[in-house]
């Protein structure tokens, strides 16, 4: 996770075209979310896209519940509330960070409050997403 984080360790990542999808209806799920926003997409939305598309209690709320595709800017104003369990929650979480825009001292500072007792699954979204928002340009969508 770490070497997530340090610039200089970027050589050491296992680097690939694109991202890792957990299954094919991730990736499609993701190439869909992509497609719709274009040339309007902030920085750190292909992680939002990335979070979304894969956890499917997020995806079964409905993307456009997170993401507004006309505006091209998250919903950040979108209360979970108790609907969400706390995995798809701290997720959301992340995702809504890494799309309004962060220093990588403060993601360092908060990303125990993010990725503490994620599933497996959950964490393995959380790193890649990590990847896209903290490495742009090395995934191609």
């Amino acid at each position: 996770m770490l070497a997530i984080l340090d610039n200089s360790s970027i050589n050491s990542l296992n680097t690939r075209t694109k991202p890792c999808f957990i299954s094919y209806i991730h990736e499609e799920r993701y190439r869909l979310c992509i497609e719709r926003v274009l040339k309007r997409q902030p920085p750190g939305a292909g992680a939002l896209f990335y979070i979304i598309s894969g956890c499917d209690e997020l995806w079964k709320a409905g993307v456009e519940t997170f993401f507004d595709f006309e505006k091209g800017a998250a919903i950040s104003a979108w209360e979970d509330g108790n609907t969400l369990s706390e995995n798809g929650s701290n997720l959301l979480r992340l995702g809504y960070y890494l799309v309004s825009g962060f220093s990588r001292d403060s993601l360092i500072q908060n990303l125990g409050n993010y990725i503490a007792g994620l599933e497996y699954v959950h964490l393995e979204l959380a790193i890649e997403a990590l990847k896209l928002a903290l490495y742009p340009g090395m995934y191609e969508s």
